[in-house]
């Protein structure tokens, strides 16, 4: 229940950070939705209800200004439900067509790929809603596996725009509230799946860090794919084990910090593994101005300073004889 009721906080949380909604907003919804599920009597898992509903609000950019009823006293117990579903299928996802056409825009694809992916996607999209599995090879079985695992774990399917990001379109940009936790997930399981590589996600903070890969844990489990997490890691052992699984999430600090304690402190941290993939989330947090990724291995050693004056004379002797 602790960790339901921190990923629920993280989701209304990421509600805010986007951008769309204010602080007092994202607490009125909350507390709809709560006096909502009271009245109903046919919800049995309040979290699973609730991450539907705001998963439809993230994912489809409705605004708090699209909900009128958060400054209403409501009556009708279907009223915020149908009004977000509402919402939710007048903003329809784009065609596949359309998204084709954006990633052409951003980069240079080759022909062939982009009638492979297009081939690949439109297949997949259309047996998801097959009632029996069809009969797909190679890439379409490992997609169809991957969405169908998206299905169970995260009660939604996948979105066209998520299938299309989940192969050969790491380079292409997405627009916060495309689901971009559900991307990165789907192409990480590309890469332990058909590349054959173990990737290592980076986070721009180790809270996000955390809950991703928490909230999508049961979605590699499914997929028997091992999954960690490399913050508020300090024993060897602990760090270890992590690294030893196919999925890594962590922080710039976190990975640039383990990489330097096997280098040059010889600590036995990550021994076999490689880097093979990196997956970014957020690539602005990297930038250097902001100065938030620092690793120190050591402390200042007392006493030290007693030095400075003679470093100091030592580093003005070196200047001056211009070597």
């Amino acid at each position: 229940m602790e960790a339901q009721g921190e990923t629920l906080s993280s989701r209304l949380i990421s509600l805010f950070k986007n951008g769309q909604w204010g602080e007092d907003d994202v607490v009125k919804l909350f507390k709809a939705l709560v006096e909502h599920f009271n009245i109903r009597n046919d919800i049995n898992d309040f979290y699973k209800w609730m991450m539907k509903i705001l998963h439809q609000v993230e994912i489809h950019r409705i605004s708090a200004s699209d909900l009128t009823f958060l400054n209403e006293i409501v009556d009708d117990e279907a009223t915020i439900e149908a009004t977000i579903n509402g919402l939710a299928e007048k903003n329809k996802e784009k065609t596949l067509e359309e998204i084709v056409e954006e990633i052409c825009q951003q980069a240079d694809i080759d022909d062939q790929m982009m009638a492979e992916v297009k081939d690949i996607v439109s297949t997949v999209n259309d047996s998801l809603s097959a009632s029996t599995a069809p009969h797909l090879h190679a890439k379409k079985s490992i997609l169809f596996k991957i969405c169908k695992a998206v299905e169970k774990t995260k009660n939604y399917k996948p979105r066209v725009t998520q299938m299309v990001s989940w192969g050969p379109f790491q380079k292409a940009g997405f627009f916060t509230g495309e689901g971009k936790s559900c991307i990165v997930a789907m192409f990480a399981e590309y890469q332990v799946m058909i590349e054959k590589k173990n990737p290592d996600i980076i986070s721009s903070s180790h809270v996000l860090a955390e809950r991703d890969a928490e909230e999508w844990s049961p979605f590699y489990k499914e997929l028997d794919i091992t999954v960690d997490v490399n913050t508020n890691k300090s024993k060897d052992e602990d760090l270890k084990k992590c690294y030893d699984c196919q999925v890594v999430y962590g922080t710039t600090q976190d990975f640039a910090g383990d990489f330097l304690r096997q280098r040059f402190h010889r600590r036995d941290v990550r021994p076999e593994r490689r880097f093979q993939c990196l997956i970014v989330d957020e690539v602005d947090s990297l930038m250097l101005d902001k100065g938030l990724e620092v690793v120190y291995l050591n402390s200042k050693v007392p006493l030290m300073e007693s030095l400075n004056g003679i470093l100091a004379q030592i580093w003005s002797m070196v200047n001056q004889l211009n070597v």
